[in-house]
């Protein structure tokens, strides 16, 4: 048996729900039953993803899918291309929970903690504005 490492257990959680479980376990070498049986342990599905489209997150944060895209083309937020996408249109940017508190405590200045729904996210946003800055 081969125990699990953090690097390993990282690009699980990173990678949930944007790639497929089979890809997974290419990228890892582990069998497609094995990265199944550890996502269960983790609790983790494609159905409860760990991530957010330009749409949902511009949602979370009180702004229009347009300025995430516009963020991510700036560099200012990291996403990634996911490899799903819907009939006729090409797959959407995903964007990890992890990127988007970095971007939140290094750009606060660009939402307004009043329009943000997450309240995750807005004591972020609050904290930094009041100069109490957090450790990522």
């Amino acid at each position: 048996m081969r125990y699990w490492t953090e690097e390993e257990l990282e690009i699980l959680q990173d990678n949930c729900g944007i790639i497929s479980n089979k890809e997974l376990a290419y990228k890892l070498g582990r069998t497609h039953g094995a990265v199944r049986n550890k996502l269960s342990i983790l609790k983790l599905s494609v159905f409860s993803p760990n991530y957010y489209t330009a749409r949902t997150l511009g949602k979370e944060l009180g702004k229009c899918h347009d300025i995430i895209m516009d963020w991510y083309n700036a560099g200012l937020l990291k996403g990634k291309q996911a490899n799903w996408g819907r009939g006729y249109l090409k797959s959407p940017m995903v964007f990890l929970e992890k990127h988007i508190v970095e971007f939140l405590r290094k750009y606060p200045h660009k939402v307004k903690a009043e329009r943000i729904s997450n309240p995750y996210f807005k004591n972020i946003v609050l904290e930094n504005k009041n100069g109490r800055t957090t450790t990522l």
